[in-house]
């Protein structure tokens, strides 16, 4: 199996992925919520989400990123 570089080391290339990764507050005082789409090398999307109470839109941002580095972990 071939590898690819990796910021950490090396990745098998049958498990590689394009994450794309929002967030933002909908209003000064609204919930806020992020959006996770991630696609696989062979096309399959996988779609996160969440909401949160109060937060700026980085906030929303890095607990996006943290559910996608989550679901990779698993």
């Amino acid at each position: 199996m071939s590898s690819q570089p990796f910021l950490f080391g090396t990745l098998p290339s049958a498990n590689s992925a394009t994450t794309n990764i929002d967030g933002g507050p909908r209003g000064n005082q609204d919930p806020v919520g992020y959006g996770v789409l991630v696609e696989r090398d062979d096309g399959t999307l996988v779609e996160l989400k969440g909401l949160l109470a109060h937060a700026t839109n980085h906030i929303t941002e890095y607990h996006g990123l943290l559910a996608a580095l989550e679901w990779v972990a698993k």
